[in-house]
């Protein structure tokens, strides 16, 4: 008797260890992802930036050019 009640509170402690692995596994993979789309978005941001500022930039040189042709 005494061993198969030992033996069932070591499985319900396992799955007690089993649930918290699981629970901080979650919560890992929630804050790598929002780690992910908040990189992400500041890299969406900077190349945003630097792609308006060759836009400009190539909006000038064609500017300048078509002023020196004219």
């Amino acid at each position: 008797m005494k061993s198969e009640t030992k033996k069932t509170m070591m499985t319900e402690t396992d799955r007690e260890k089993i649930a918290t692995l699981k629970e901080k596994i979650r919560q890992m993979n929630i804050e790598a992802g929002a780690l992910a789309i908040r990189k992400l978005q500041e890299m969406h941001e900077k190349l945003e930036k630097e792609i308006q500022l060759n836009l400009q930039t190539t909006l000038r040189r064609l500017q300048e050019e078509k002023d020196l042709v004219n």
